[in-house]
């Protein structure tokens, strides 16, 4: 079922829904404002890769604040901040400032997903972690496949200023959105309790000390460095492989982006027959059968259809994902947990796309879906092997 009972819950879709979306619409707008005044790949990417790391440094101290503070008021708070920044924006800036103040927002918005995803199981009237979950993560890939093409076609018809109030704008509705959520973020926690504590690290710690999320958590480390090398061979795979020309790589990201969001909407049926640990490693495998099926893709329908099932994958990841990491954590940490998990994913990936360039210019368009292919199925196999220890090891996380 993609729509749980609760209300509240809904409405948590939303406003993640909408901050997700202004984040990406912001973050493409600044790419598209860099290039406007440089005219330089290279200054684009600069400013790009600043951003990404503020999200990874960012996001360890929101699950901080997420775990330390009321969770609503840290993410009304973080919404209402990042509009701010981003009507600083509009205005229009300098080159230097247009990064400090992307920066700062993204910083600022730091603590929203790791508040929504700690407080959702606070949140949940009857026991639909796995449709809640599901409901969230279907949202939030909707968001991200809708952004960049309201930024492509929003920077032709008001530019990077208007992309900028629009932005502030979705962030100003997401607030009002969370203000009608009704119900309980956190649970009562010991003031003493080591967990309670304002450390930023704490989520690493704690993964460290659960050996079964130490391996879940790294193999998805792993797909996320591999395939991310897949992302930078697409366009070229696209126009100089299928001669598809621009059309045809959007048709094949959005692909993936429509794989996601069916594999998240099924995501929850899936579960309750495999368990959340083992569609975890099907998941990652899946990714990789998909993106490797698309190296021998003599055309674009072949394409599309390998995106497809890699893109499931990734739906049915990312659920299960965050119920793994729901199910082996206690509230006054999993914020913090979450955020561990996404700043390290934020680094994977900025590693991982810095060396896509030099490796599809060796290997290929399709000899990168091929290393990627075969990254993801290690990944999986890595998650396959952490599953031997879920039914014999307990969370060391009480």
């Amino acid at each position: 079922m993609l729509f749980p009972k609760d209300s509240n819950i809904r409405l948590l879709g939303v406003f993640q829904a909408l901050d997700t979306f202004s984040e990406l619409l912001a973050f493409f707008a600044t790419g598209l404002a860099a290039y406007d005044r440089t005219h330089s790949t290279l200054v684009v990417s600069a400013v790009m890769t600043a951003v990404a790391l503020a999200e990874a440094g960012g996001a360890l101290l929101g699950g901080a604040f997420a775990d330390r503070f009321d969770r609503k008021r840290v993410a009304l708070m973080a919404a209402v901040s990042a509009g701010c920044l981003l009507m600083v924006l509009a205005l229009g800036t300098n080159l230097i400032a247009l990064t400090a103040v992307m920066v700062g927002m993204t910083i600022a918005a730091a603590p929203i997903r790791p508040a929504v995803f700690a407080a959702l199981p606070n949140l949940l009237v009857e026991d639909e972690l796995d449709t809640a979950n599901s409901y969230l993560q279907t949202l939030r890939q909707g968001a991200f496949a809708l952004s960049p093409i309201v930024a492509g076609f929003g920077a032709a018809l008001i530019g990077a200023s208007g992309l900028f109030v629009c932005a502030a704008t979705m962030f100003g509705v997401a607030a009002i959105v969370l203000l009608c959520v009704r119900g309980r973020f956190h649970e009562e926690a010991a003031p003493e309790a080591e967990e309670t504590r304002f450390s930023p690290l704490a989520g690493v710690q704690l993964i460290r000390r659960d050996r079964v999320l130490s391996l879940l958590i790294g193999a998805n480390l792993v797909s996320i460095l591999t395939a991310a090398w897949a992302t930078v061979a697409d366009l070229p795979f696209a126009k100089e492989e299928l001669h598809a020309g621009s059309i045809g790589y959007g048709i094949l990201v959005a692909a993936w982006g429509a794989g996601a969001m069916a594999g998240a909407t099924l995501a929850p049926l899936v579960i309750r027959r495999g368990g959340a640990a083992v569609i975890f490693a099907v998941a990652l495998l899946l990714e990789g059968l998909g993106i490797g099926f698309a190296t021998g893709a003599p055309t674009l329908i072949a394409g599309v259809l390998a995106f497809i099932a890699g893109g499931i994958g990734s739906g049915w990841l990312n659920v299960a994902d965050s119920l793994l990491i729901a199910e082996r954590t206690p509230d006054a940490v999993r914020g913090r947990v979450r955020a561990a998990s996404d700043a390290a994913g934020s680094i994977a990936y900025t590693v991982s796309l810095g060396l896509g360039g030099p490796l599809v210019a060796l290997a290929g368009a399709r000899g990168t879906y091929l290393i990627s292919g075969i990254g993801c199925v290690v990944s999986g196999l890595i998650a396959v092997y952490g599953l031997r220890l879920v039914d014999r090891a307990e969370p060391d996380t009480v």
